[in-house]
């Protein structure tokens, strides 16, 4: 029905040392509820700590860490990833809103693919060991394509090895307002090369 949500909050999501996804979430239905994830603690994994296939997801208020590559699958690690359904013969691509979230120690933040697209609001990435959004997966299961793109607003980009991997002429991508490397300060509005001055980067 319109309306329900499926809601997953205030739960501790141990280290997941399978190869698999902590969180593998897909639909088959054109009017999938909204899946909501809220004051969480992912404490990592060898794969992916999210992954919503198709579906409109509202994460915040959580807590990721520790996701790095450790499977035989052509993959790569992610705390949240995206991906699509085909639901009566019509791809439905992940529409994701992050907002007040903390990633810290990660391969990748956010992996957006085959036509998902994310909003960034107020969250702080610590430690991105490749990049802290990749719109992508280079050697992995992109079938529809890459991401659509992103919208990103007073978002912490600190100590990551790069900001945004796979960027391509056609990526919808807007940065205002965020703490990040100097040659990314005049992408958008009110941008800051500057030390975020973390009480506690660890």
């Amino acid at each position: 029905d319109q309306g329900e949500a499926f809601v997953f909050e205030g739960n501790v999501f141990g280290k997941n040392t399978s190869g698999g996804d902590v969180v593998d979430i897909g639909h088959d239905t054109l009017n999938p509820p909204t899946v909501i994830f809220r004051n969480n603690v992912f404490l990592g994994g060898l794969d992916d700590g999210i992954d919503a296939d198709g579906f409109s997801v509202l994460i915040e208020d959580n807590a990721f860490m520790d996701f790095h590559f450790g499977t035989s699958r052509q993959t790569t690690s992610n705390a949240v990833s995206t991906g699509y359904a085909t639901v009566g013969g019509q791809v439905l691509s992940s529409h994701l809103m992050l907002r007040g979230n903390t990633f810290f120690d990660v391969d990748h933040a956010v992996l957006l693919k085959d036509g998902s697209f994310a909003e960034l609001t107020n969250n702080t990435i610590v430690n991105a060991a490749i990049a802290a959004i990749q719109f992508t997966e280079v050697g992995g299961s992109n079938v529809v394509g890459p991401g659509r793109g992103a919208s990103i607003d007073s978002t912490i980009f600190w100590n990551v090895a790069q900001v945004f991997s796979h960027v391509r002429a056609e990526t919808q991508l807007t940065l205002d307002r965020s703490v990040v490397p100097a040659d990314l300060v005049k992408l958008g509005d009110g941008n800051l090369a500057v030390d975020p001055l973390l009480v506690d980067p660890a």
